[in-house]
């Protein structure tokens, strides 16, 4: 995993969220602090990173206020670990291209499963104000690489420590169960987008473990180096699946007539950590989504 020593030195805004960041239980689910204020980021009374849009914070509070919204729903990638200010997260890089605020929804190791919960909720209230989802499913993937098991409907369990680690006993059906459960979700919240009449796509996103090679920062950083027994397995299960996976994600939205959208290449993204996007990249990703999404 990355040195977050050195890390912290070439990002000082990660400062923030290594002593300030705080998690919380919301029922089964772990979600961000509500209330949170530092000079890097800020959330709102759900947990939610604030988005900057117009000289302003926007939270959930003030949906009302707009007659359009977006939402991007993830994990958290999306709420932006180590950028400097709000206005750098994929939402706000997405609501200046829109004219119109985008939230983030994003939880630790976000799963779909909790997104579509999310989704029901905001949906149900919201539904004539949504304009776009952007449901981004990397959290399930990475959630199956700490563990190798996951259950078919309920998925893997949620960041566990390394002594409540299991070995797989049938690699095969574990995966096929981690496949059956992200396939279940993501098509749930398709069709409650879909239902509700809102626009809905399904973004393809990437990790540091997909590039060729790292740039200088990166590789001062010690980006993909593993620093233990879980790490390793961890790192394993990912560059071991992550093709059948996307592959299959891509088979999935064929089949549901879902919007895929990409992300750029790898190569052309830059990392804080190996799953964790710098500012410049949030904008490039932000510029590439907006262009496939109008």
């Amino acid at each position: 995993m990355a040195n977050y020593r050195t890390l912290a030195r070439h990002f000082p805004s990660a400062q923030d969220y290594l002593q300030q960041r705080k998690w919380v239980r919301r029922g089964d689910v772990l979600g961000y602090a509500p209330g949170a204020q530092t000079s890097s980021f800020s959330t709102d009374a759900f947990g939610f990173r604030h988005t900057r849009f117009e000289d302003r914070d926007i939270g959930l509070a003030n949906v009302a206020e707009y007659d359009r919204v977006g939402l991007v729903l993830g994990s958290s990638h999306i709420f932006g670990f180590a950028l400097s200010h709000n206005g750098e997260t994929l939402p706000s890089q997405l609501s200046e291209r829109f004219g119109y605020p985008f939230l983030g929804i994003a939880f630790p190791e976000a799963d779909t499963r909790t997104l579509h919960a999310s989704l029901l909720r905001l949906s149900g209230q919201f539904a004539k104000r949504i304009a776009n989802v952007v449901l981004i499913t990397g959290g399930d993937f990475t959630r199956y690489c700490y563990v190798e098991t996951a259950d078919p409907l309920f998925g893997p369990p949620i960041l566990p420590v390394e002594s409540r680690l299991k070995r797989a006993t049938e690699p095969d059906t574990e995966f096929a169960n981690f496949l059956h459960f992200t396939f279940f979700w993501t098509k749930a919240c398709g069709e409650l987008a879909r239902d509700a009449g809102i626009n809905f796509v399904l973004a393809d996103d990437l990790t540091f473990f997909e590039k060729s090679a790292p740039d200088a920062t990166e590789k001062a950083c010690e980006l993909g180096v593993a620093r233990s027994e879980l790490q390793r397995k961890r790192f394993g299960l990912h560059r071991r699946h992550f093709a059948a996976s996307r592959q299959a994600r891509r088979r999935l939205a064929e089949a549901c007539r879902f919007k895929l959208v990409s992300f750029p290449e790898a190569d052309d993204l830059l990392f804080v950590d190996e799953y964790h996007y710098r500012a410049e990249s949030q904008s490039l990703i932000a510029e590439r989504l907006a262009e496939q999404m109008t």
